[in-house]
């Protein structure tokens, strides 16, 4: 049987209890053992708000913060050059 993953994007600028409750409820639905946060990339960010509440290391920080006591819940791996490990 394969595992169930669920993968959320987005800018989580800020990220806040409502990603987190979100995240949940969505593994809860789809009975998945893990998800994770993808955080939008920083340029992006900026072109489409012109004004970045939270900058990225900020960002990555708070979202680590927010998983905090999830142990199901990751950021990919930016030093794995093939992509977020599942």
């Amino acid at each position: 049987m394969m595992e169930k993953v669920v993968v959320m994007g987005g800018s989580f600028n800020p990220p806040t209890l409502a990603h987190l409750r979100l995240m949940v409820s969505a593994m809860d639905a789809v009975s998945a053992s893990r998800g994770i946060f993808v955080p939008t990339a920083h340029a992006y960010v900026l072109k489409k708000m012109k004004r970045m509440n939270c900058p990225q290391d900020t960002l990555s920080e708070a979202i680590r913060l927010l998983r905090e006591g999830q142990p199901d819940l990751r950021e990919p791996d930016p030093d794995d050059e093939g992509g977020a490990r599942i």
